[in-house]
């Protein structure tokens, strides 16, 4: 049996990087770029000064979300959601491209590079069954600012060579957070990255790297480090790699809530009321919903939207109470009490019937007398 758990007081100061609010996207058919010409139907000249311009759309698809082939123009991929049970994002051959501010969502990979040089992922939220973020023969590629998660590989470099992984958090990945795979996974730079609470009850490195002369620091800052107690720190595998500067990562800011429900005042029906939270943890995990005392949903806390629906609520007084938990146990929890009244007729139906009812009554005394004249 699943227990509540007990909100605690988190941290009173909030010392947490920008949260970045997605506009409203609009429904489109996954997009699928050959050549350069390709983007002419986009805003924009490609130029570094005005790239061409994809965003706010919110792609659902069955197949890849969006395909990037042969292109050497500028283009930004941005403030879109992308959802697929598949691979999400793929660019092959390609250079000068950014995917920034985008939710991705995927069964396989959530993005992968292949043979591309000179392109940016920043700010995304990916989250894979499989894997987050792949490079494959990449150079000069950054990884910057990005929070992957809940993913089996967090971020896999199969063969690149001078890309630069930084300020990225990564955690709730069940095999490894970050892996250096083959020798040609050479002179990579991964520093300020926040990398914990991988592996769910295990004790095992979160990384590992057989690659060569790949940097875990960037000669004066190293990465934070969940498990991380003192000394340098030895990255596993044959890349003989440290880290020379790491840092304890320890979390102790609580969970923002962004939006709450507003107040119920009363519900005069129970046909049904959708409760919306929006809420940001850099390291978000878990949370529940407790109604009138009793535990109704647990779940992992992977969306800054969450939803609940009540229907069929009793008549009375209800209580919704919901938790929000990271992966440091620092909570947050909001409250709303509302009521539920017996439904009420609207004046003007009552009106309505009671004319009918009335009308009805004419019509049958005037038939009565009608027939009353026909065998008088």
């Amino acid at each position: 049996m699943v227990s509540a758990i007990t909100p605690s007081r988190g941290a009173t100061s909030i010392d947490m990087p920008t949260v970045h609010i997605q506009v409203e996207q609009e429904p489109h058919n996954p997009i699928y770029i050959y050549a350069d010409t390709d983007f002419l139907q986009w805003p924009g000249k490609g130029t570094a000064e005005e790239p061409f311009i994809i965003e706010g759309l919110s792609i659902n698809s069955n197949t890849e979300c969006i395909v990037v082939n042969e292109t050497t123009v500028n283009f930004v991929i941005r403030d879109c959601l992308l959802n697929t049970s598949t691979t999400a994002v793929r660019f092959t051959n390609v250079s000068n491209g950014q995917l920034e501010d985008c939710r991705v969502l995927a069964d396989q990979i959530g993005i992968q590079f292949q043979n591309t040089t000179d392109c940016l992922v920043s700010g995304c939220d990916v989250i894979s069954k499989d894997s987050g973020i792949i490079l494959i023969d990449c150079m000069h590629c950054t990884i910057d600012n990005n929070r992957v998660f809940r993913c089996s590989y967090g971020l896999v470099i199969y063969a690149g060579q001078f890309n630069v992984i930084t300020r990225n958090a990564l955690f709730r990945n069940t095999v490894l957070a970050i892996q250096l795979y083959m020798s040609d996974a050479s002179n990579n730079t991964l520093f300020m990255n926040s990398i914990g609470w991988n592996r769910r009850n295990s004790i095992t490195n979160d990384v590992i790297d057989n690659g060569i002369d790949n940097a875990w620091d960037n000669g004066t800052v190293g990465n934070e480090w969940s498990n991380y107690c003192s000394g340098i720190l030895r990255i596993p595998d044959t890349g003989n790699a440290t880290d020379r500067h790491p840092v304890h990562l320890s979390d102790t800011v609580k969970p923002l809530f962004l939006e709450v429900p507003q107040e119920i005042h009363n519900m005069n029906d129970n046909s049904g009321y959708l409760l919306r939270w929006k809420a940001y943890d850099r390291f978000q995990d878990v949370y529940q919903v407790i109604f009138d005392g009793e535990l109704v949903k647990s779940s992992n806390w992977t969306e800054r939207e969450i939803l609940f629906s009540l229907e069929n609520i009793t008549l009375g007084y209800h209580t919704i109470h919901i938790i929000l938990v990271d992966t440091s146990g620092n909570t947050a929890s909001n409250t709303i009490n509302f009521h539920v009244a017996q439904p009420t007729l609207d004046p003007l139906i009552i009106t309505t019937a009671a004319l009918v009812s009335g009308t009805a009554v004419i019509l049958l005394l005037l038939f009565m007398k009608s027939v009353q004249r026909r065998y008088s």
